[in-house]
Formats: C-alpha cells, sequence, structure tokens
C-alpha cells in the first residue's frame, strides 16, 4: 500500500490515514494500557486525557531501574522486562530519540504498541485541521504536517525537507527592524538565546529571562553581564531571574541536570531540594508593556500561557514559541494565542532532523 500523504490533503483525509494506516488495533477495543515513560510531562498528560477517554492504565512502564516498584497516580511502575501484560496495549508515552530504543524493545518481542499520537489525532483531528488552517505558507503546512505525522507513527524522515538553520530558531524569522523591545525569555538556560536575540535585533530596551536550573542561571547570570559590557547596554537592560513561569506564583517538582537541555518538570514527588519557584508574567509585569515572547519550557507553555493572557490580550507581543513538548500542545497553543487575540497570524519553523525544536510564530504586523 502507498502510505505517502502530502501535506496539502490534510483537510480531506487525516482521519481516513490515521484510523487505517496507524493503528494496529481499533481504539474502541483498547481499554487496558500501559503507558511506557514516566517522568516526563507528556507521561502526565497521556495519563490524564486516557482516563477522560475511558481508558484504564495498568501499568507505567520504565527503562529506569530506579523507579522500579514506585507509583505515580496510584499506579504501579514496572520494569520493561515484565511486558508484555496480558489484554494490555502499550502506548509509548515518550518522543525524541528516545522512542527507536523503546520501538525496537518491543517489535523484538511482539509487543503491540502504538504511540500517544496515533490516540490523539484520531480524537483531536478537527483540532488539527483548525490548526493548519491557521498557516497561509506552504512551508508552515508542511512543518505542521510533519510534526503532527511523526508524532502518530514515530518516524523521523517525514523532517528531512523542512529543517532550518538552527541559529534562526526563535529570532531569525524576524525582519531586524523589530529593534528595542521589551522581552521576556522564558526557560532562558545559559543565555544562548539572550546572546541570539542581540545578534538578531541588535538592540533591547528590557529584557527579563527567566532560569529556574541554579547551574544554568549562573552560567545565564554570568553571560549578561558579559553581554552588557560587549553591547554597552544599560545595567538594568538584562534581567535574569531564578524561576519558571506558569499559570500563578507557585512552586512545582523540577529536576535540574547539568547536562545540556535534559531539565524538566516530573510527574514524581519532589524533595524540597528539587522544587522550583513559578511566576506568572501577568502578575510579575503588572499591566507594563511586553513586545516579544519567547518560551521553550518543556511542556509548560499553556501554563505559562494561561498566566500571561491579559499581557498577551493588552499588548499582542510576537511570540516564538516551542509547540513540540506534547502532542496537545500542536493544537492547544495555537487555538488558545488565536482565542486571546483574534488578529494574531500564525507560521511555523522547525530546526532538528528529529520531532523536536518546532517553533510557532505568532504575530499581528
Amino acid at each position: 500500500m502507498n502510505t505517502t500523504l502530502h501535506y496539502t490533503t490534510l483537510h480531506y483525509t487525516t482521519l481516513h490515514y490515521v484510523t487505517t494506516l496507524f493503528f494496529k488495533r481499533e481504539c474502541r477495543v483498547m481499554n487496558k494500557i500501559v503507558v511506557y515513560g514516566v517522568n516526563c510531562l507528556q507521561a502526565k498528560r497521556t495519563a490524564e486525557w486516557l482516563k477522560s477517554i475511558g481508558k484504564t492504565i495498568v501499568a507505567f512502564c520504565d527503562g529506569n531501574s530506579d523507579l522500579w516498584g514506585k507509583s505515580v497516580f496510584d499506579v504501579p511502575i514496572t520494569s520493561p522486562n515484565e511486558l508484555p501484560i496480558a489484554d494490555t496495549v502499550v502506548v509509548i508515552a515518550a518522543y525524541g530519540q528516545r522512542t527507536t530504543e523503546i520501538i525496537h524493545l518491543l517489535n523484538e518481542r511482539n509487543i503491540d504498541w502504538l504511540s500517544i499520537g496515533h490516540l490523539v489525532l484520531n480524537h483531536e483531528v478537527d483540532n488539527f485541521r483548525n490548526v493548519f488552517e491557521l498557516f497561509s505558507d506552504d512551508t508552515s503546512k508542511q512543518t505542521f504536517f510533519s510534526l503532527i505525522m511523526s508524532r502518530g507513527n514515530l518516524n523521523f524522515k517525514n523532517f528531512s525537507s523542512i529543517v532550518q538553520p538552527i541559529r534562526e530558531q526563535y529570532f531569525g524569522y524576524w525582519n531586524q527592524e523589530h529593534q528595542n523591545m521589551t522581552a521576556i525569555d522564558c526557560g532562558a538556560y545559559c543565555g544562548e538565546n539572550l546572546e541570539d536575540y542581540l545578534f538578531y535585533f541588535k538592540n533591547v530596551k528590557k529584557y527579563y529571562a527567566f532560569e529556574p536550573n541554579p547551574a544554568a542561571f549562573r552560567a545565564l547570570s554570568n553571560r549578561s553581564e558579559r553581554l552588557k559590557c560587549e553591547w554597552m547596554l544599560q545595567d538594568d537592560a538584562i534581567i535574569c531571574i531564578n524561576a519558571g513561569l506558569g499559570e500563578c506564583d507557585s512552586e512545582i517538582g523540577f529536576t535540574a541536570s547539568h547536562k545540556p537541555a535534559t531539565s524538566y518538570t516530573t510527574t514524581l514527588e519532589a524533595s524540597e531540594a528539587d522544587k522550583a519557584a513559578i511566576k506568572s508574567i501577568d502578575g510579575f509585569l503588572s499591566g507594563a508593556q511586553l513586545d516579544f515572547l519567547k518560551s521553550d519550557i518543556e511542556g509548560m507553555e499553556m501554563s505559562m500561557l494561561r498566566g500571561a493572557r491579559e499581557t498577551i490580550r493588552k499588548w499582542k507581543p510576537k511570540i516564538a514559541i516551542s509547540i513540540y513538548h506534547t502532542i496537545w500542545d500542536m493544537y492547544e497553543i495555537p487555538l488558545y494565542l488565536k482565542s486571546l487575540v483574534p488578529d494574531y497570524k500564525f507560521a511555523a519553523r522547525h530546526y532538528t532532523a528529529i520531532d523536536a525544536e518546532t517553533v510557532l510564530y505568532a504575530y499581528v504586523r
């Protein structure tokens, strides 16, 4: 069977394609599920979503031996060696390069599996179609189509023709005429995006850099001091805040790492040392102007946007936001932004050879 599907046919054939070519079983008969992948935000959302559509999770599975014998959401965590479990199907909650190893293990044991993307695409096809129709340029349409299809079949070959230069991520899309802005960087990490911001826009009125990881925050603070000297900026032009961003001021379980790009919110109970402060943008700015919002915060984007809704409605900032962390982000983020600012226009670009680093751009002009 020819499974090639061009992105322009999404309007008419996605539902048929997903249900006939992706599924190993019909969704309606899969009532007992093992979720593969525990300590990631998508696992938490997977559990909540499966429950909402009437599915029963009998176990979580993970390759991390430190988790075996524990439980999450009152469901036991088991070893891959315990699979298969009778009368169940494995739903893979993980994404990216990790899935290759998981799929190999499951196929080697002839264990029935599908990705959470299979199920979500089937149930939410109208929302995906609505997002597709928000894009006016072919590159955005092909990018979005490739992303959702890869989450459906966990095949990364869709990205070979759409990958953009990584240096352009977040800021290279915009015309350089947008200068001297007030910007918020959600997930500033070690400051590489701050450096890119200055490279593309040449100036900044105020740059608020939020980073919850203590080690990354120290590196961010050091880099910001250097950049203020190199770009002859005022001392208060760049302000670094050791916190994350969410819907309201709070704390959240957080796993920090010294390895690149490996900090994330956690589904597991965190100790006092593993908690990060969270602030809302609306509370932080208290009505002050915002011109540009960049966000890559490991699946916390929707929470951050809910905490920024009044700021976004009032100031209609340009937005560059990651939409790849969960399958739900791919439709919830653009549709939510459209509901806040009906005048927003949208574009999407992808920056790696796997299903990571996809950015949604929103703007009014």
